[in-house]
């Protein structure tokens, strides 16, 4: 769930229309329990098992996109989606710098060599731009 607030968050940070409270956004996730949060904080229709931590998490979520439309699209994970591979790279990427202490400057050196990546990825996407 936080990968998805987070994933927003950047994105409505750097994208111009969609910082201006206004377009579509379709979110890609492998994972359906997120999906069934989000959508039971959005309809309010939530279960005694939601916990409080994840429904203010999704409340954060829901809560940064106004005014953007968002769609949300589950993909199964580690089956070859490349946006989703990308995302999961930049995950280990991320999970091991931690571990290992990267310094900073490192860490960012990684990050922009898997972005660049990514903006061939994200083109040869259909119903993808780069931004």
């Amino acid at each position: 769930m936080a990968a998805i607030r987070r994933g927003l968050q950047s994105t409505l940070g750097h994208h111009p229309v969609l910082r201006e409270g206004v377009g579509d956004l379709k979110i890609l996730t492998d994972s359906k329990a997120a999906l069934e949060v989000l959508d039971r904080v959005s309809t309010g229709a939530l279960q005694p098992f939601d916990d409080t931590d994840s429904i203010a998490e999704c409340k954060r979520i829901l809560g940064s996109a106004r005014g953007v439309n968002i769609s949300y699209e589950w993909v199964r994970g580690h089956n070859g989606h490349p946006l989703n591979e990308l995302a999961d790279r930049l995950a280990v990427l991320a999970r091991r710098n931690r571990e290992m202490g990267v310094d900073e400057v490192t860490n960012a050196r990684m990050i922009a060599s898997i972005r660049e990546e990514a903006k061939t990825i994200v083109g040869g996407v259909p119903g993808m731009a780069a931004a």
